[in-house]
């Protein structure tokens, strides 16, 4: 006879799309993942955090947000939002905000995480998700390449406040039949 499950089998991380009622949650993620990883993202912790509730409201209600909960807690974040950028040719979806916890790192959240926003916008028509990652953020390009994202060879300032820092786009087609690759 076996034990109890292991914590981390028994509190499994639940994936969900953000609702209006999920705007402290969004926001208090999104603090903590510029807080604690500051260089990843295109924006910084004193505008998101000057940002007014009733922006973080907009956003949880446009479900473009994805949260991963752990015990009542979010421990990921991850949005799909429009391309503005995009050519005409395929609908495309960008993908950002891109974050896990530390604590959750390296159990396959991450990857759920993005394979659950690729499957949101499958779901409303996306064929193409795009993504850019710093260049030198190696763990989340592992990643992102395990999930069938590629480089493109386009490159841009992550802020215009810091134009040497670099980012790299990746792109992915996403259809009916698109699975994790690992």
């Amino acid at each position: 006879m076996s034990g109890p499950a292991p914590e981390s089998l028994r509190d499994e991380p639940v994936v969900r799309r953000t609702v209006v009622g999920d705007w402290q949650a969004l926001r208090a993620v999104r603090l903590r993942a510029m807080t604690q990883d500051p260089g990843a993202f295109g924006s910084t912790h004193a505008l998101a955090s000057a940002l007014p509730d009733e922006e973080y409201r907009r956003r949880a209600a446009s479900g473009a947000s994805l949260l991963a909960w752990r015990g009542g807690e979010p421990v990921g974040i991850v949005a799909l939002v429009p391309d503005d950028d995009a050519e005409d040719g395929p609908r495309r979806g960008l993908l950002t905000s891109m974050w896990v916890d530390p604590a959750h790192r390296g159990s396959g959240l991450a990857a759920r995480l993005v394979e659950a926003a690729c499957a949101q916008g499958r779901a409303g028509g996306v064929r193409e998700v795009a993504l850019w990652v710093t260049i030198d953020n190696y763990a989340a390009r592992r990643l992102y390449e395990g999930c069938g994202f590629a480089l493109t060879g386009r490159r841009q300032a992550v802020r215009a406040d810091d134009p040497d820092r670099l980012e790299e786009e990746m792109r992915r087609g996403i259809s009916l039949t698109s699975t994790l690759r690992r």
